[in-house]
């Protein structure tokens, strides 16, 4: 639905402005349950250690149609994302299996390093602010945003694999915030688009990640809540899912829906 009505942009805003706002408002409202839905399927069917993979790998896609919408140049951050994505989710799958770092370190480390290059290379954007220069460093900041993806929002399957759809939506009903304030208070700050306003976008951004990072690092976990523990099957069963019976041959017990 939310690709025909994306067809049906243009034709809208050639009509008026009024339906324009009408379809990308339809629009919303069926993209938002995308997200939660992909997060139940995968709760259900997707092993432990194959989490990370198969989310990432799923919401690579979500990045394929950034070209048509905004230009090559400002598309290039967001291919670079789309396209490490499964990269990092096989390295946090991989650092699972191989016995080097637990879930929870494996989230925090892959959240919290993304958050913290992040960082940096927005500093490093606020104070080049030249055009080759400024693409570059928000090229590699959004592209490292891959490996973030490895963490929080993975990070739901963790905790509550039954409600990981319901914890997405909440969080990510959230996150969809500061894409809606962020470019009213851009023109705000830059109204003279001068090279200090600019620098003051990128401090604030630079923040926001630095924030994030450390309150991730110190309340996040990737273990199963005692909360969500009484309707989750066992994790031996999620980490050895497969169980042989001799009449129906192999049964994954991690596709088993509760009654």
């Amino acid at each position: 639905m939310t690709a025909i009505l994306t067809l049906l942009t243009p034709v809208a805003a050639y009509h008026s402005v009024y339906m324009l706002l009408a379809v990308r408002i339809v629009e919303g409202v069926f993209e938002g349950v995308t997200f939660p839905c992909i997060h139940a399927i995968w709760a259900r069917w997707a092993p432990v250690y194959e989490r990370s993979r198969m989310a990432t790998i799923a919401y690579a896609g979500n990045y394929a149609g950034t070209v048509g919408k905004t230009g090559f140049i400002a598309a290039i951050p967001y291919l670079v994302m789309g396209s490490l994505l499964g990269i990092s989710g096989y390295l946090a799958d991989w650092s699972q299996v191989k016995g080097y770092l637990t879930t929870s370190q494996v989230r925090k480390y892959f959240n919290c390093g993304a958050f913290l290059g992040q960082t940096v290379f927005m500093m490093l954007a606020a104070y080049l602010l030249d055009p080759t220069g400024t693409v570059a460093s928000i090229t590699v900041a959004v592209g490292l945003g891959a490996f973030a993806w490895s963490g929080f929002i993975v990070n739901p399957l963790d905790l509550a694999p039954n409600h990981a759809s319901v914890i997405l939506g909440f969080s990510n009903m959230i996150g969809t915030i500061p894409g809606i304030v962020s470019p009213f208070l851009t023109g705000v700050i830059t109204k003279d688009r001068t090279k200090e306003q600019w620098q003051i976008v990128f401090f604030i951004t630079s923040g926001i990640y630095c924030v994030g990072c450390v309150i991730y690092w110190f309340f996040s976990s990737g273990e199963l809540q005692p909360w969500a523990t009484s309707k989750e099957k066992s994790l031996t069963n999620l980490e050895n899912p497969t169980t042989k019976n001799p009449k129906e041959g192999i049964k994954n017990e991690a596709m088993e829906m509760d009654e």
